[in-house]
């Protein structure tokens, strides 16, 4: 008696060898640098978490902000994807926490 196999378990497998070969194919194609927009939703992101602000970090050397009545740079760009942001910068905080040195290398 022959053993079939599961339809099911074709799919999976070919989903996730679709993914592997996305994900690869964009670490190929990708420049390798985040673009200053993206950098500027990520502080964001990373202040909301810190100090509950919208405000752009202070070390952030960039000049895709406007600066508010209160001297401090914000975004000109929406809160949406700081947003989304949030738990991925949360686990790299916590990541940053748990690393015996790091530090930070700027350009």
């Amino acid at each position: 008696m022959a053993v079939r196999d599961e339809p099911g378990r074709h799919r999976i497998t070919a989903a996730a060898l679709l993914f592997i070969s996305a994900f690869l194919l964009y670490g190929l194609a990708s420049p390798g640098n985040i673009p200053s927009d993206s950098e500027v939703r990520w502080s964001v992101s990373r202040q909301m978490i810190r100090s509950g602000s919208f405000a752009i970090e202070d070390t952030l050397v960039n000049r895709n902000f406007a600066v508010g009545v209160d001297g401090r740079h914000y975004s000109f760009w929406g809160i949406g994807q700081s947003i989304c942001l949030l738990p991925f910068n949360a686990l790299s905080l916590i990541l940053e926490k748990l690393t015996p040195d790091h530090k930070v290398i700027r350009e």
